[in-house]
């Protein structure tokens, strides 16, 4: 790409404009390009018309219950492909970028293609896509090749999503990048309002955030018994619920404030005084690619506790700013954790810190976006 400001067609199914798709993501990443310079213009959203062309399949899939994802069907992919393709027919870019490989597998287009994502299918099915048929299973995994051998660039959002490319697919490293996901926030703060923030935390009792809009998969009920026994333990523990509800009778030691949209000043507004009063973000999840979440929590300087897997490592580096607990453990081991670290005000205020740096140096939008444009400048 030439050094003049790179001229980027941004593709997508979905609406990047929207904060609400993909968690945000596809929108952090235009409005930050576009701040540092780029010429950004989105090929997008598409008409998913095409989809009706597996409506028996997708209906099947709903009845036995077996995961299925109708973009990932070549007959689908096939149609986006030439949607984009019209829409760019006598035009140039520099590049062409994409956080959904499934839109960009049968693009045929002279441009380098880099995709930015959270995942390899081979990690997906069965993690978060259960039990697909041995069929879909192929054809999606055949997806993902083409895919990959069109891209210039194949950036994944950790190194577990990375890993699993080479693993699966044999990629090559000179294709291969990892670039996190920063914060769906607007920060403005600096460390003097983290440090207000860390001191004025409270000492006599303790404020834990559980944030998702799945209760299950995020694990909601270990969050919620982890609470119940930090108070049985004499420690006062508020359990904050936001972005789903509670299942079932609510105890009192628990407070639902809804979901929270980022579309709204007042949801936004609400969103940041919760990251920056709680103590703890705690995410006992089940699944996770690679949760913003994660980068807001550090640019609050809130230490996470969640579980170790997925993609979660790349986010939370164990005893730096957050604990990672195995998958396997139950509701006494967050609480063991929160305890011992809650009545270690040094220790507490050290990793609430090192949240801090974590977001400064590498967790927000402004890094990766940079390295994702000497990136596409190599192409």
């Amino acid at each position: 790409m030439t050094t003049h400001s790179p001229r980027i067609a941004f593709v997508s199914v979905h609406d990047p404009e929207d904060p609400h798709t993909w968690s945000g993501i596809p929108h952090a990443i235009l409005t930050h390009l576009r701040h540092a310079g780029a010429n950004v213009e989105v090929i997008g959203p598409l008409n998913r018309n095409a989809r009706l062309l597996v409506f028996p399949a997708w209906i099947t899939s709903k009845i036995t219950r077996r995961a299925y994802h109708p973009e990932r069907e070549p007959r689908v992919s096939a149609a986006y492909a030439k949607q984009i393709e019209r829409r760019m027919s006598g035009r140039h870019f520099d590049a062409i970028l994409s956080t959904e490989t499934f839109v960009i597998s049968r693009v045929d287009r002279p441009e380098p293609i880099t995709y930015w994502t959270d995942g390899v299918w081979d990690l997906m099915a069965n993690y978060y896509y259960m039990r697909p048929t041995k069929g879909f299973y192929a054809r999606a995994k055949l997806h993902e090749q083409q895919a990959m051998a069109k891209a210039a660039h194949a950036v994944y959002s950790s190194e577990w999503a990375a890993a699993g490319a080479k693993k699966y697919y044999q990629a090559a490293d000179a294709k291969l990048a990892v670039i996190p996901f920063g914060a769906n926030l607007e920060i403005v703060h600096g460390r003097d309002f983290i440090v207000s923030a860390i001191t004025a935390r409270r000492r006599d009792s303790c404020v834990l955030l559980f944030l998702g809009v799945d209760w299950e998969r995020k694990g909601g009920k270990i969050a919620l018994e982890t609470a119940r026994l930090l108070n049985r333990q004499g420690l006062k523990t508020e359990l904050i619920v936001a972005g789903c509800s509670v299942p079932g009778e609510k105890p009192d030691f628990v407070k639902e404030v809804g979901f929270l949209s980022k579309r709204s000043p007042e949801g936004r507004g609400r969103l940041a005084d919760l990251l920056k009063s709680s103590h703890f973000l705690v995410l006992p999840t089940r699944a996770e690619c690679a949760g913003v979440v994660f980068s807001e929590a550090s640019a609050f300087g809130l230490p996470v506790i969640t579980s170790d897997t997925g993609g979660i490592s790349t986010y939370v580096r164990q005893a730096v700013n957050g604990i990672r607990i195995p998958l396997s453990a139950g509701p006494d081991v967050y609480a063991e954790y929160i305890y011992r670290l809650f009545h270690d005000r040094a220790g507490y205020e050290a990793m609430a810190f090192e949240a801090w740096r974590e977001y400064e140096q590498r967790l927000n939008w402004k890094c990766s976006i940079s390295t994702l444009l000497s990136l596409l400048s190599q192409s």
